[in-house]
């Protein structure tokens, strides 16, 4: 369960707002106390200080100024002690060096008892708190000077506190729990937000597992969703596309594939059974198998180039690159192919040259196809060129031939497996149909592209490799 939640993108995102948000009030909430506490205690020192000014005035006043310093007998109340102790917030203590009380406004012996017994020798300046049975008091000191500006008595003054600050822990307490209350709504609402924002993910989702073989047509909507699903949905429905366009070559190939199968087969049988039909001689027994044998190699043809087709394009056949000579490696395949063009009266002619990394025996391969394939359709006695051209970046490789145009419809089909552009071009080509495609996914192993054109009975495939 506990898994299970953390998997969760909901709960992901409600918990790290949850988080945030305890974060930020918390923060805000220490700073309100903080704020709350320096006010207070601002206050009270200015009170503080106004009293103790005044007390001090008064000490003086009666010890210094009027020349009647007698620190072994208690102060008496005058009128401006009387003034001093209007405020009953206010405890006020003077004291001798030896610890002797001179004056007090305490009437409780047990609260000056303890308070002096901390307090007497405490020669710190400084704001001080002070808790006696769950009343807070803040304080200060102060010292009256002699002419020769010497201290001769203390004074300490306390102010009772503990209203405003109960108030203020009255206050802290509502607001803290004001705060967890505004965390829990906060982290429902977040579980509220995240569910109803992540609908269009689970629309996507439906969408998604609805999409089946039969279905492969299906797009995810690209409007009216969030931006940041937008990326995704266009991905997805570049995946769909691919696997469509993926899907319909694979059927069509298998459909292919069938039928090209299906004819030598059915070849096979067919002259197996009428040769079986009655008796032969050995001569027409040894022509037949001949025949048989002649199917037999266009078969193992037609398998071999599926094989090679199918490794190159899932990344199987991996080029293994060399330094080549283009010019050489052309020179090589044209002297293979040359008795079969002297029967026909062509003549090649080479053009140009350029250094290549590759693989020499793929590249033989699909030049050998392209070569064989402008032989096949050429006109007789006319002249095949091969022209080398190189850019900074690109090598490029044009074989033309004169022959018979072939319209545009066809041109974007070529390089397709078993495709035949008609029924004269079939029957001038021994080969299963295979040629041009296995040509493509070589050039295309090698980092390049190949093109073709066919206009005013010149019909020229373009070759383009990186050097590198």
């Amino acid at each position: 369960m506990i898994k299970r939640l953390y998997n969760s993108l909901t709960f992901r995102l409600t918990f790290l707002f949850l988080i945030v948000s305890i974060f930020a009030l918390g923060f805000v909430g220490i700073c309100i106390n903080r704020y709350i506490s320096q006010y207070a205690a601002t206050q009270d020192q200015i009170a503080l200080d106004e009293k103790m000014f005044h007390f001090n005035q008064v000490i003086t006043d009666i010890y210094v100024n009027n020349h009647t310093l007698n620190l072994n007998q208690p102060i008496t109340k005058n009128q401006a002690l009387d003034k001093l102790e209007r405020n009953h917030n206010f405890i006020f203590f003077a004291i001798t060096p030896d610890g002797k009380v001179l004056y007090t406004n305490s009437t409780n012996d047990r609260f000056t008892d303890s308070f002096l017994n901390q307090f007497k020798n405490n020669d710190n300046d400084e704001i001080f708190m002070w808790n006696h049975n769950h009343i807070f008091y803040r304080g200060m000191n102060g010292t009256v000077n002699n002419a020769n500006n010497q201290p001769i008595i203390k004074l300490i003054i306390a102010k009772d506190v503990s209203e405003y600050q109960n108030f203020f822990s009255s206050c802290n307490k509502t607001m803290w729990i004001s705060i967890l209350i505004a965390i829990f709504i906060m982290g429902s609402s977040g579980w509220i937000v995240a569910k109803n924002g992540l609908k269009p993910l689970k629309k996507m989702v439906d969408q998604t597992s609805k999409i089946d073989v039969n279905q492969l047509s299906m797009r995810l909507p690209a409007k009216h969703i969030p931006t940041e699903l937008a990326a995704l949905s266009q991905t997805l429905n570049s995946m769909l596309e691919r696997l469509e366009n993926s899907f319909s070559r694979l059927s069509g190939f298998s459909s292919d594939l069938a039928h090209e199968l299906r004819t030598p087969v059915n070849t096979l049988k067919m002259q197996t059974q009428v040769t079986l039909s009655q008796p032969r001689t050995n001569e027409e027994y040894r022509d037949v198998l001949y025949s048989n044998a002649e199917e037999f190699d266009h078969l193992s043809q037609m398998i071999s180039d599926i094989l090679f087709l199918a490794k190159t394009d899932n990344g199987l056949n991996l080029p293994k690159p060399s330094q080549l000579n283009l010019r050489e490696e052309i020179q090589k395949v044209l002297d293979f192919y040359l008795f079969i063009a002297e029967e026909k009266g062509n003549t090649f002619n080479i053009i140009g040259n350029a250094q290549i990394s590759g693989d020499a025996i793929m590249l033989k391969r699909a030049l050998s196809n392209l070569i064989m394939n402008a032989i096949t359709y050429s006109y007789p006695d006319s002249d095949i060129k091969i022209i080398i051209e190189q850019s900074s970046e690109m090598n490029m490789i044009s074989i033309k031939n004169s022959g018979e145009t072939i319209t545009e419809e066809h041109l974007p089909y070529l390089f397709s497996r078993f495709y035949r552009v008609n029924d004269s071009r079939q029957v001038a080509s021994d080969g299963v149909g295979l040629g041009l495609a296995i040509t493509r996914s070589i050039i295309h192993a090698h980092g390049g592209k190949i093109d073709v054109s066919s206009k005013n009975d010149i019909t020229c495939f373009t070759i383009y490799l990186p050097k590198h």
